[in-house]
């Protein structure tokens, strides 16, 4: 039995169109798949951000800022906010003693990310209602 060998114009022919198609949609599927994934790591490096801001100026006052607004004044911009179902939820700060204070956020307006300045090892924990 022969093999029969394909002449050059038999050949099966590839677009470049249809490749740099088919590349496109993988992209912009591996962009949507990981989309999570970047948003929880943004939203990780926010949180870990302004709770060392925070004790540093709690450091260097010596006792924790008297409420948002002075905190706010001492970092020279308003609080971050991260990432919520419904867009960005702010991150907000109380004071809870002369020299502690919590940083919290709701997700989905039930749920939330919580950072005790009294447990500063346990760092951002979530707390369900």
């Amino acid at each position: 039995m022969e093999s029969e060998s394909l002449s050059p114009l038999e050949a099966p022919r590839f677009s470049m169109r249809w490749l740099l198609v088919w590349v496109a949609v993988i992209a912009a599927v591996c962009a949507v798949l990981t989309y999570p994934y970047r948003r929880e790591k943004f939203d990780r490096t926010i949180r870990a951000a302004i709770a060392n801001e925070t004790e540093a100026i709690r450091t260097t006052l010596g006792r924790a800022p008297r409420d948002q607004q002075e905190l706010e004044a001492l970092l020279g911009r308003p609080m971050p906010s991260a990432h919520d179902i419904l867009g960005m939820a702010p991150i907000r700060y109380h004071r809870t003693g002369e020299n502690s204070f919590i940083l919290r956020y709701d997700v989905y307006g039930t749920d939330n990310w919580t950072y005790d300045s009294s447990y500063p090892e346990a760092g951002w924990i979530w707390v369900g209602l």
